[in-house]
């Protein structure tokens, strides 16, 4: 019996919950890829967001563009050089939502 109840709480508890798209232009996606040699680190922090629409074929997509690029070096966890902050503004990829499901343009 108490799987039961706990099977069907979770259940209306999974329907309860609202979609939420993915490709919305109130959000700033970040990413940040470092390289390693030996005790140096190179980082490079990328902010990405859906900033206007371009029609392709009859469809209407979203653009992700690169908005800001930073860089940094570390030896042994301590900072010994910051880039500047570079603002790029440029479309990074096309994508358009329908039903759930997130299409790229490639």
């Amino acid at each position: 019996m108490k799987k039961l109840l706990l099977l069907v709480s979770l259940i209306i508890s999974l329907a309860a919950q609202a979609y939420e798209p993915l490709i919305r232009e109130d959000r700033v996606w970040e990413y940040i890829s470092s390289n390693q040699v030996w005790d140096m680190h190179d980082h490079t922090l990328s902010t990405f967001q859906f900033d206007g629409t371009q029609e392709v074929n009859g469809k209407t997509y979203h653009q992700l563009k690169l908005k800001t690029v930073t860089s940094w070096e570390m030896e042994a966890y301590d900072i010994i050089e910051i880039g500047e902050k570079h603002t790029v503004d440029s479309v990074e990829a096309l994508l358009r939502e329908e039903g759930g499901v997130v299409y790229m343009l490639v």
